[in-house]
């Protein structure tokens, strides 16, 4: 998208979508859908049992779910702009909620892999950058807390 809004182009095929007309044109076609993420709650939230999400946003509506595979939360952007009410439990949102899990679960498949964030971090190979951040808050290193530390 950068790129384009800058004239300029990859000499190849890249991951990602040049989304420049969006932003130049208010009335041009966007992406039905976009995907939110957290890999990895970070520091704290970490510690206080945050889980990795995966999500998916449409112009309407927003829906998460944790790596355990539970629904988080599901907002009608609408008629709740600040998301207020969740709506994961509403019985008539429910096959909304299934039609948006399935969308998340197209967006995990072709971008990455939902997992636990211990899990993630080892797959990666991401444990000496996460034991160092770690060690910047004074909070238990990765090994420690496989533990219980």
């Amino acid at each position: 998208t950068l790129l384009g809004l800058m004239g300029l182009a990859f000499p190849r095929p890249v991951h990602g979508t040049d989304l420049q007309s969006i932003m130049r044109n208010d009335r041009a076609p966007g992406c039905d859908a976009c995907y939110i993420l957290d890999y990895i709650p970070a520091h704290q939230a970490y510690h206080r049992g945050g889980e990795a999400w995966r999500g998916v946003r449409t112009s309407r509506y927003t829906m998460a779910r944790k790596a355990t595979g539970a629904e988080l939360l599901l907002f009608d952007n609408e008629s709740d702009p600040w998301q207020m009410r969740n709506l994961i439990c509403d019985p008539e949102h429910a096959a909304l909620a299934a039609g948006l899990g399935r969308q998340q679960d197209a967006f995990t498949a072709r971008h990455d892999r939902l997992l636990p964030a211990d899990e993630f971090i080892r797959r990666f190979e991401l444990e000496s950058a996460w034991n160092l951040s770690q060690q910047h808050f004074n909070l238990p290193q990765l090994h420690a807390a496989r533990n219980g530390g």
